[in-house]
């Protein structure tokens, strides 16, 4: 067993930025430090917890190691509780963020949050940088354990060891028409109500990757109404509507943005309930700056609505 005494405590803040760069010039850029001088800590690191760490895998990309993995969210709950007791607790300002969070993003939730957040982010934390990639589900803790993400918004529900949730926004299934059109004397929320006016929906790969709830929608459109247009995007479809006085479909919180630049109208339609989209997070995080202020940003945006 390694004697307390022998160990570099200093070697902490490196492990902290390999295990989260996965890279040893990443995390060199990371402490301001040479990629030698990184690679050295490595060496002393591997030493110390008799493990290689860092890895390279297929096409020369590294990878973590299980023991790694493993070592990461107590790595971070160890530095954040040092940071404590030497530094305190400082009046957090956004404006000094001089860092990166991930976000895994549904589409559907993407097309909703993401231009409300950036907006956000730019006014008040300019240094801090969005990396945003694609997620439909999350099905174990790895990719927040592996820093591939921070936060993760989706509308499936999820039930997982040290993973936070709060819920972000509901969200219900709206016709929409231009202000002017005839269907808003007659619509009364059911599909029965527009069987008789010209419709467009949006089909194919992006209506489902926009969100499942969707599908289910357009497919009862398509049942009972007369389809006029078919597209393969929700925007086009809007868009189409807007200048063709036809009516289409879509989710509140999408529509909700365009409703003014097309001179459009929206009511529920009469459905099943779209499931709420939440935050997801894990414990690694919680306490991380950034990643609180993002959390509480998109709170703060989208859980009062």
């Amino acid at each position: 067993m390694t004697k307390l005494s022998s160990v570099n405590f200093n070697l902490l803040k490196s492990l902290s930025a390999l295990l989260m760069q996965k890279s040893v010039r990443g995390a060199a850029d990371e402490m301001c430090i040479t990629p030698s001088a990184m690679s050295l800590n490595l060496k002393q690191l591997r030493e110390l917890f008799d493990d290689e760490l860092l890895v390279r895998g297929q096409a020369g990309k590294m990878h973590l190691t299980k023991r790694a993995k493993a070592l990461a969210p107590e790595v971070h709950a160890t530095l954040s509780q040092l940071e404590v007791l030497f530094c305190g607790r400082q009046p957090f300002d956004p404006a000094s963020l001089q860092t990166e969070v991930r976000l895994g993003v549904s589409p559907y939730a993407a097309s909703v949050v993401l231009p409300a957040l950036l907006s956000k982010i730019r006014r008040e934390a300019p240094g801090l940088r969005i990396v945003v990639k694609s997620l439909w589900d999350i099905s174990g803790i790895q990719p927040f354990v592996d820093r591939d993400i921070d936060i993760g918004l989706t509308y499936f529900d999820i039930d997982l060891q040290n993973v936070h949730k709060r819920t972000l926004f509901s969200d219900e299934g709206v016709v929409l028409a231009s202000k002017s059109h005839k269907i808003w004397k007659q619509f009364d929320g059911s599909l029965k109500s527009i069987r008789d006016c010209e419709v467009v929906v949006f089909t194919g790969r992006t209506r489902v990757l926009l969100h499942p709830h969707l599908v289910y929608l357009e497919k009862r459109l398509s049942d009972s109404c007369q389809v006029n247009l078919i597209v393969s995007d929700p925007l086009v479809a809007i868009q189409a509507a807007a200048e063709n006085n036809l009516v289409t479909f879509s989710g509140r919180r999408f529509s909700e943005p365009l409703l003014k630049r097309y001179h459009l109208a929206a009511e529920p339609i009469r459905s099943k309930p779209f499931p709420d989209t939440s935050l997801y997070w894990h414990e690694i995080s919680h306490n991380d700056p950034a990643c609180q202020y993002v959390r509480e940003s998109l709170l703060s945006l989208f859980n009062s609505k």
